[in-house]
């Protein structure tokens, strides 16, 4: 079915031109969806540590993950030792609980506000571990 203005706008208005701009955006998902393309979540583990930094700025206690995958989780244990082991007043993550929806897993995490940045450092072209080592 074609979306069409409603007559009472003149021509060219802007009521007009977003019913005809979001038919373009709705034709072209449904070409993909009806071909059998899913839309693939590309990198987990950035989105929450977006999520964990956006949640800080915000001043949030707690924050949900989700999706979450086995390199989440392995990345928040890891960042709760180290943490501990550095010193024993500096925590920057607090506890997690992993909770099972039975689609992609859900991490509730306790934030202690003393984050100030963690992202992850994915270039597209290949690099010198030399290089990589400089920059940090």
């Amino acid at each position: 079915m074609i979306r069409r203005p409603p007559r009472s706008t003149p021509l060219y208005s802007s009521a007009a031109s977003d019913v005809y701009k979001r038919q373009v955006s709705t034709q072209s998902t449904w070409g993909l969806l009806s071909q059998g393309c899913k839309m693939v979540l590309m990198d987990v583990l950035s989105n929450c540590l977006k999520a964990i930094v956006n949640a800080e700025r915000a001043g949030k206690r707690q924050v949900m993950l989700r999706p979450v995958n086995k390199i989440v989780i392995k990345f928040l244990r890891i960042m709760q030792k180290k943490s501990k082991r550095v010193l024993h007043e500096l925590e920057y993550v607090g506890e997690f609980e992993i909770v099972d929806d039975r689609r992609g897993k859900k991490i509730v995490l306790e934030l202690l506000g003393r984050l100030n940045k963690c992202a992850v450092y994915s270039p597209r072209f290949d690099i010198k571990l030399k290089v990589w080592l400089m920059r940090a």
